[in-house]
């Protein structure tokens, strides 16, 4: 008994996307230890990876006949995502965080809560001077937000 016999189609990876995502892995491997090696300031690794992302999502678009509209956001959301935003944190120097943890936590919380009411105001500022052609957005929803936001992305 085969392995395709009891699959569909649409649950099926094909070998030529595997390859493809296989080697586009490496290509970010490769890029990113290239930008290490030469010591190439004016583009950071983040950016060179997640332009070559771009570009062969493009490419994968326009060319490989790859459709975009199944693409699993649970996927994205728990495997994708959290490495990125965590990614600060795994490469920080912890001896030079612990000596400047002081003034860090010092800025960092009065910072952080006044971004949030800052960015949660403006969002339901915008939402009720567009609230005709927008949503009706309650206070606490838009505050919400810009706690979420500015927590992570100041």
């Amino acid at each position: 008994l085969r392995y395709e016999t009891n699959c569909e189609e649409s649950d099926s990876v094909s070998d030529h996307a595997l390859a493809g995502g296989v080697s586009l892995l490496l290509l970010c491997v490769l890029v990113r230890s290239l930008i290490r090696k030469y010591e190439i300031k004016w583009m950071p690794e983040v950016g060179a990876v997640t332009l070559i992302g771009v570009i062969f999502g493009l490419l994968a678009k326009n060319f490989g006949g790859y459709n975009f509209e199944f693409f699993d956001e649970a996927i994205f959301m728990r495997v994708l995502l959290p490495p990125i935003i965590f990614n600060a944190a795994l490469i920080v120097d912890k001896h030079t965080f612990k000596k400047y943890a002081g003034p860090i936590f010092l800025l960092a919380f009065p910072g952080t809560f006044l971004c949030s009411f800052i960015c949660g105001y403006l969002l339901y500022g915008l939402a009720y001077a567009f609230g005709d052609r927008c949503i009706d957005l309650p206070i606490i929803e838009a505050l919400t937000w810009g706690a979420l936001i500015s927590s992570i992305d100041p």
